[in-house]
């Protein structure tokens, strides 16, 4: 019986910041979904129902502060964990993660030890 690999719904508007997460997680064994959007990652997370989701604060038209509270509102989305993910490192903006439902953070640039850390706890809440 083949193992089911972890989903991760990795929501950025930023192409770059994308493909960066993508080879950082190329090494361990995931099943990677990618939204440019707040709107696309909403649809995505609905309709996949991702092991856990990485959600960039600061994007256009739907900050992820505002993606992750509309997935708390979803009877199938609330129990999914999320990661923001940030170049803010204040801590208004981790309680205002906080507020919203996020489960943990991490800060660009990335600390890689740190990012599996976290999405390996994240992945043990799931």
């Amino acid at each position: 019986m083949t193992k089911e690999l972890s989903k991760i719904l990795i929501v950025d508007d930023d192409e770059i910041a994308r493909a960066a997460l993508e080879a950082l997680l190329a090494e361990e064994s995931y099943d990677l979904y990618f939204a440019a959007n707040g709107y696309e990652g909403l649809s995505i997370a609905v309709s996949l129902h991702p092991h856990i989701i990485l959600l960039d604060v600061m994007m256009p038209n739907m900050s992820g502060f505002e993606v992750c509270k509309k997935l708390r509102e979803f009877p199938d989305t609330a129990s999914i964990p999320i990661m923001m993910i940030t170049a803010l490192d204040d801590t208004q903006s981790r309680e205002d993660g906080i507020r919203a439902g996020a489960n943990g953070f991490v800060t660009k640039p990335y600390n890689k030890a740190e990012l599996f850390r976290q999405i390996s706890e994240l992945l043990h809440l799931h």
